[in-house]
């Protein structure tokens, strides 16, 4: 075969190949199906009109509970009134207390403190009187370290009375004075009573 020869057997091969082509592409084209296009049935809601409905909110409306309001009030505070006072056992020991007058799980009690005294360091005196306030019903007075290192608790108790004790009250409305003998524990052991006068008096109305 000479070269003219095969370069027109090589145009005939290459013609052969389109040809081919085009027909396996024209059989290709020929079997694809257009996917079916579903028909709405009439009266069947359509699926957007479903969600929509779905989304939107029920026609029935819910009601908020709202919480009732207490009836119940706040118990109002029980007044307090300043409080001012001194103490004296065999010698003055305090003109400086302070604190406050109120009524306390019902009794009234008079509640005053000395934190910078000269002879105990501190002093604190809790007064319980009746509901009345015309009888003492318990009377404590807590003295600090004093310069021999000892502490005390002074102590008066209407119910049980110790023996030798006594705690007399005078005086009313915003002015009173304890007069009596109290009970003594110096570093937790007992001693003898110790004469005190304690009195307090109480700025406005408790």
């Amino acid at each position: 075969m000479t070269r003219h020869d095969g370069r027109r057997a090589g145009r005939r091969w290459a013609a052969a190949a389109v040809t081919v082509a085009l027909g396996v592409d024209a059989a290709l084209t020929g079997c694809a199906k257009t996917p079916p296009v579903p028909v709405p049935t009439p009266g069947a809601p359509s699926v957007s009109e479903t969600a929509s409905e779905s989304a939107s909110p029920s026609g029935s409306s819910t009601t908020a509970t709202t919480g009732t309001p207490s009836t119940s009030e706040t118990p109002s505070l029980a007044p307090v009134a300043k409080a001012t006072g001194s103490l004296t056992l065999y010698s003055e020991a305090s003109t400086k207390l302070a604190g406050t007058c109120r009524t306390a799980s019902g009794a009234p009690t008079l509640a005053v403190a000395d934190r910078s005294n000269e002879f105990f360091g501190t002093i604190d005196v809790t007064l319980v009187l009746n509901a009345r306030k015309n009888a003492v019903t318990r009377l404590t007075i807590a003295l600090g370290e004093d310069s021999d290192q000892v502490t005390r608790t002074l102590a008066y108790r209407a119910e049980p009375q110790a023996e030798g004790t006594s705690a007399k009250l005078t005086g009313s409305g915003s002015g009173f004075a304890v007069t009596g003998m109290l009970a003594n524990t110096e570093n937790g052991k007992a001693s003898g009573p110790v004469p005190v006068t304690l009195k307090i008096t109480c700025a406005g109305e408790w």
